[in-house]
Parts: C-alpha cells; structure tokens; sequence
C-alpha cells in the first residue's frame, strides 16, 4: 500500500496547490469575462473530459502488462512501439477532425451554445492541444504501471501553474474570452510533456519510437485487444455517465444552471482525482497479484475500507470550502451551490467506497463485465437526470449520479465473490 499511500500524498499536495492557483485563475476569469461568459469557457475546456476513450483502450494493456513480472523487456518495448503507433494515428485523426469543425464554424451549435465571439476557435484549440495529449498520455500510464505513479501525479501540478500564468496574461493584457478557454488546455500539454518526459528518463522505455511491423514473432508479442476492446467501452461510456453534466444542462437546463454547476463543482473534481490518483497504483498492483497466483481478497477488502474512509474526510471538507470558494471568486449570484456541494460530497463517498473493487478486475473477464456494470449506470443516469432537470435544476446530474453510482454498488455487491472465485 506504500505506492498508494505515496500517490495520495502526492496528490493531496498537488492538489492544495491546483485548488488555490485554480481559485485565483476562474477569479481573475470571472472578474473580466462575467460569470456567464465562465460558465460557457468552463464548459469548453473540459470538453477533453469527454474523451478518454481516445486511446482505443490501450492504456489498459499498458498498465496490466508493464507490471507483470513475466513479461520480457523485448516484449514490453515492442508492446510500447505498438502503442505509439496506434496512438500517433490518433492524434492525427483527432486534429483533422479538430481542423475541419473549426473551418466549418460546427462546434457552438454541436455544444447549444452561441459562439459568443470565441466558442469555435476555443473548441478547435482545445482539441488541438487535446490530440497532442493523447500521444503524449503514454507517459502518464507507464510512470503508474511502473510504480511510479506520484511522479505522474507531481507532473500534473505543471497544468495549474502554467494555466495561471496564461490566465494572468489575459488579464494584465484586457484580452477576451478566448485567451481564456485556450489557457487551460496550453496547461494540459505542458503537464502532458512533462509526464512523458519524465518516463521517458526515468524507464528508458522507447516512448518516442515508431515501427510499422512488430520485430517479434506472432506469438511472442503480448496482447492489446483483449485488454483494449472491453477498457475502450468503458473509456466511452464512463466520462459520458460523469463528464456529460455540462452539455445536458447547456442544452436543456435552467438558463443559471450552468454557472451555478459550474462553480459547485471546482472543488469536486480535484477532491475526486486525489481518489481516482490514489488508487491508480492498485492497477498493477493488483495485476501484478493476479500474475503471481497470490491471494487477493484481503488487499481488496483493505483497499476499500481506506478508500471509503478517505472518501468521507474529503466529502466533509468539500461541504466546508465550498461556500468560502463561492465567495472568494466573486460567484454569489451563483444560486444554489449549497445543496450541489452536499450532492458532490454524497457522491464523493459513493465513488470513493467502490473505486478499489473497479481497479481490482482489470484482466480482461473483469473488463467485460466492467463494460456491463457501466453501460447499465449509464441507463440509469441518464434517465434519473432527464426525469428530474426541470424540477430541480442544476442539480439533476448528481441525482442521476447518485443513481448510477448504487446501481454500480449493487451489481459489484452480486457480481464479486463469482469473479473472485475465477481469479
């Protein structure tokens, strides 16, 4: 649990240092733009959110097979080289097609939103700098598969700071909305660069190489689809159930419910990335417990209990700050971010208490039946929020969140002690 403990630590660290340097960039933001112009920014740079499963799912074999101790060091490079190249052809894939919504003014009417002068050029940038990422994001995944998974987290403090200095220039210079939306993602990239800079010296793994064929024989090569088929479901489904908030409430929610989400939320995405950052190193180590044949169950059990617990201490700080945030960046007139904060703890918890079991089955016979849990979620969280948007509002997202989250706890609660019995 050391390699958990160190992630977490490092995060929580980064963390204090993002909420603050994030803190100060939405005010200099809001104070500028107004806090109906943030609301549509903030919806613009998390739009990456959106698209995790942009790596087809390959981080998935990445993450299993780096740690596996029976694994040849011939057949982790030639894996890696295979990454790359699937990745690279991603990327260039995504910057077309960033390209060509941008030529064609697509992207205000596919978000509902106007373009307000800086929406189309601010979502073309952003997945601009976004398709970059995914070529570099193998760095990320190799640090964590390697158990180096706080040096991942330390690099992520880049994002804030270089996010910040952008903003300020911005703001000392009277820009427009614009320099704003594409301050975050220039952040993105610089954390992203420095993640794969830092596995690249740390692991001397050919991170940068390209090959068309594969120099080892059919049979030695190490598998990618079975890991990656059922993880780019998932990948697609997931930040729909959790990151699609914004857009449902952009499209057919309260005119104020997308400002009033948008600030509730500033503290509950950092809040969950320390969870989520936390038990990045149960992945492969869990995996590297599957490849050794040694007993699973208490590490699991142990996991959970610290998780959930973990999930309470943040949830109770998350109701704390939320308001003093509110204030601090000049966002009163936001109504109703008392009630989404208690929702955002609820959900925290809920997260939380079922993170480590979702890192325990990560073989392929675990994926597939991730892919299953999620898919159904997404049915019930989708249903729960349409039903209640336009009685309560910007609250809706976290009922039908809620929702999804007890429905993932019960199937888990079904379906663990068969797959435990199989592994």
């Amino acid at each position: 649990m050391r390699s958990v403990a160190t992630a977490g630590a490092a995060r929580v660290g980064v963390l204090l240092l993002s909420v603050l340097l994030v803190a100060v960039t939405n005010r200099l933001a809001i104070d500028s733009i107004g806090l109906d112009a943030f609301g549509v920014v903030n919806l613009v740079v998390t739009l990456s959110a959106l698209f995790p499963f942009a790596d087809l799912g390959i981080g998935a074999a990445l993450m299993t097979e780096l740690p596996n101790p029976t694994r040849t060091r011939a057949q982790i490079n030639d894996l890696i080289v295979r990454a790359n190249r699937v990745l690279s052809t991603v990327a260039l894939v995504v910057a077309s097609v960033a390209c060509g919504g941008g030529f064609f003014g697509a992207w205000p009417q596919l978000l509902g939103v106007e373009d307000m002068g800086f929406v189309n050029s601010a979502v073309t940038f952003m997945l601009l700098c976004f398709a970059a990422s995914i070529r570099l994001g193998t760095g990320a995944r190799v640090l964590v598969a390697t158990d180096r998974a706080h040096l991942a987290v330390i690099s992520q403090g880049v994002a804030p700071v270089v996010t910040l200095g952008a903003t300020a220039v911005a703001y000392l210079t009277d820009a427009g909305a614009l320099a704003y939306a594409v301050a975050a993602p220039i952040g993105l990239v610089a954390a992203n660069v420095a993640a794969f800079c830092l596995a690249k010296r740390t692991t001397r793994l050919p991170l940068m190489r390209l090959r068309i064929t594969s120099p080892l024989p059919a049979g030695r090569t190490l598998p990618i689809l079975r890991h990656s088929l059922p993880m780019l479901w998932i990948s697609i489904v997931t930040p729909v159930m959790l990151q699609s908030d914004r857009v449902v409430l952009a499209q057919w929610g309260p005119s104020a419910a997308l400002a009033s989400y948008a600030v509730a939320s500033q503290l509950y995405w950092p809040s969950y990335s320390v969870v989520t950052t936390a038990a990045s190193p149960l992945w492969p180590r869990f995996a590297a417990i599957r490849a050794r044949g040694a007993r699973i169950l208490r590490p699991w059990l142990l996991s959970t209990a610290a998780f959930a617990a973990v999930g309470v201490i943040l949830a109770v700080g998350l109701i704390v700050a939320t308001p003093l945030y509110q204030n601090f960046v000049g966002a009163s007139a936001a109504s109703d971010v008392g009630e989404l904060s208690i929702l955002f703890a609820l959900l925290l918890i809920c997260q939380a208490a079922i993170t480590p079991t979702f890192a325990l089955f990560t073989a392929p016979s675990g994926l597939r039946i991730q892919a299953i849990i999620v898919s159904a979620a997404l049915i019930v969280k989708v249903s729960v929020t349409l039903l209640l948007l336009g009685p309560v509002g910007a609250a809706a997202p976290l009922y039908g969140g809620l929702s999804a989250v007890c429905t993932q706890a019960a199937l888990l609660l079904i379906l663990t002690p068969y797959l435990l019995r199989r592994m």
